[in-house]
């Protein structure tokens, strides 16, 4: 077996998850640990978020998913289930597809999640983008994520039966979607959620008292850490770049500041982040998107005559 043949062996390996959660806010851990150079080689062989000639990030005015849309986000709270990739990946939907004009609704963490668990709970980031990308993802109404108003356990959120052809079918409406790398920097990451509507990363944390908080701080060299997948809600000046989390609420408290935490450059810097990506929408996508979105308005036309 030549060298080429091992390394794309190992490319395609199944992935383990590490069997850890953290202990500090009781959620798992999620996102499947992997070599550094394979998650080097997949943002390589993505597009790429292009940062030369763009508007510079107006960090004075910042921007922010819900007062560019309208729409209060709600939390998602996966509760010790290993489902932060089906958390950051429905987050995405909803706001990205809100700004193309859709109607908000809210998109089941679980239809995404399920159908891409590992053993023991988590996925893979190539799971989570070839999910959003091809094969999309399900309402809330029809793939519910809490278990008749409680939050889900592992076992909730791994369950499968609801995959039936026709819903399998419907979540194809909301895919279509390409992925593009984003370079791990504040400018960049600043500039590809004003563009785009979110960004999605993988971030490596630990038990060190502050995870639960607004700031949380990186780990330090021998510490024992675990990968999460979280979702962007905006950027905001002060040099701090401000992210919806996976929004876990711990008991009656949210983790952060009411579910949201932010991270600032020095974390941004210190080699914790992972991946960050985006993507944008199809031709397809796109197509169906503006026709929801003019269906929508038609029906409330409609409505608004029929008062008259």
């Amino acid at each position: 077996m030549t060298k080429l043949q091992k390394l794309l062996q190992q490319y395609f390996a199944p992935f383990r998850r590490s069997g850890h959660s953290l202990t500090e806010t009781g959620h798992g851990t999620g996102c499947i640990k992997q070599p550094k150079w394979k998650i080097k080689l997949h943002r390589a062989m993505r597009a790429k978020h292009k940062t030369i000639g763009a508007a510079p990030f107006d960090w004075v005015k910042g921007w922010d998913c819900e007062e560019t849309t309208g729409v209060k986000f709600p939390i998602k709270n996966q509760n010790g289930a290993g489902e932060c990739g089906g958390c950051a990946g429905s987050r995405f939907l909803e706001i990205v597809r809100t700004i193309l004009g859709v109607p908000f609704e809210e998109v089941s963490e679980k239809s995404i999640y399920a159908p891409n668990a590992v053993q023991g709970g988590g996925m893979s980031m190539q799971a989570l983008e070839n999910q959003i990308a091809n094969k999309g993802a399900n309402s809330q109404a029809d793939v519910p994520s809490w278990n008749n108003g409680f939050p889900p356990t592992e076992q909730f959120a791994e369950d499968k039966t609801w995959m039936t052809p026709e819903l399998l079918q419907k979540a194809m409406l909301r895919a279509g979607w390409t992925a593009k790398t984003v370079a791990i920097d504040r400018e960049s990451i600043a500039q590809a959620i004003r563009d785009y509507g979110a960004v999605i990363w993988i971030i490596e944390g630990s038990n060190n008292n502050t995870w639960n908080s607004q700031f949380p701080k990186h780990p330090v060299k021998g510490e024992q850490t675990w990968w999460h997948f979280m979702c962007s809600k905006g950027a905001i000046g002060n040099q701090i770049n401000k992210y919806q989390s996976w929004g876990l609420m711990n008991g009656t408290t949210p983790i952060g500041l009411n579910g949201i935490q932010s991270f600032t450059d020095d974390y941004i810097n210190s080699g914790y982040i992972h991946d960050v990506f985006t993507f944008f929408p199809t031709t397809q996508q796109a197509q169906k998107s503006t026709l929801i979105a003019l269906i929508y308005r038609l029906m409330q036309l409609l409505g608004i005559l029929q008062k008259q």
